[in-house]
């Protein structure tokens, strides 16, 4: 026997909620991606205004006239000029070389945890290349210093990278390749690069 049937075909409720869910899905993703972005760029944000508190706070205490030749003697070392190997055994000295190490560190800290954008370790390893022939006795104060030991490593491996290659710019070394390695030579105790180097012995 033949039936026709007339009139609308039944409502697929099952199809409906399945696709409903499917949207709901998607946008609940879509939020989630946009909410990420805005959290990182709050904290870019936030980094950098610590950072420049940091340098202002510095910078404030470097124009200070009875500080004047502490800072400068500072400026010498993390620059590369000529200074003499005692030239952190005066405290006052001591004391302006922790505040630069110190924000110098955060920015390593930054990289590590990925708080801000490649591009913004630029400057760090800037820092590091113009260290340049005093780069050993920068390492040897953050080692005895007890910064930390992935922090020594970073700053040995960039230094290493510019030692005796003038041309070298900051665009040619590959920061976060080498926070790569600093990262998982320290996790598996392979390195002893956060160790003092002595004279004589290559960075």
């Amino acid at each position: 026997m033949l039936t026709i049937t007339f009139g609308e075909p039944a409502f697929d409720w099952a199809f409906a909620i399945q696709a409903t869910g499917l949207v709901l899905s998607l946008l609940t993703t879509l939020i989630a991606f946009q909410v990420w972005r805005v959290a990182g760029k709050i904290r870019n944000l936030d980094w950098i205004k610590v950072q420049n508190e940091a340098w202002n706070a510095y910078n404030a205490l470097k124009l200070t006239s009875e500080n004047e030749a502490h800072f400068r003697a500072i400026d010498n070392l993390v620059c590369g000029r000529d200074v003499p190997k005692e030239i952190l055994e005066t405290y006052a000295v001591r004391a302006v070389m922790f505040s630069r190490m110190n924000i110098m560190e955060r920015d390593f800290r930054a990289l590590l945890y990925k708080l801000v954008r490649n591009y913004d370790g630029f400057y760090l390893v800037n820092e590091i290349r113009e260290s340049g022939q005093n780069a050993r006795i920068i390492i040897n104060f953050l080692v005895k210093s007890g910064y930390d030991p992935m922090f020594v490593m970073f700053y040995r491996r960039v230094a290493r990278e510019f030692a005796d290659k003038p041309r070298l710019t900051t665009m040619d070394v590959d920061a976060m390749a080498i926070l790569q390695t600093v990262r998982r030579d320290n996790e598996h105790r392979r390195t002893n690069d956060h160790l003092e180097v002595p004279e004589g012995v290559p960075i």
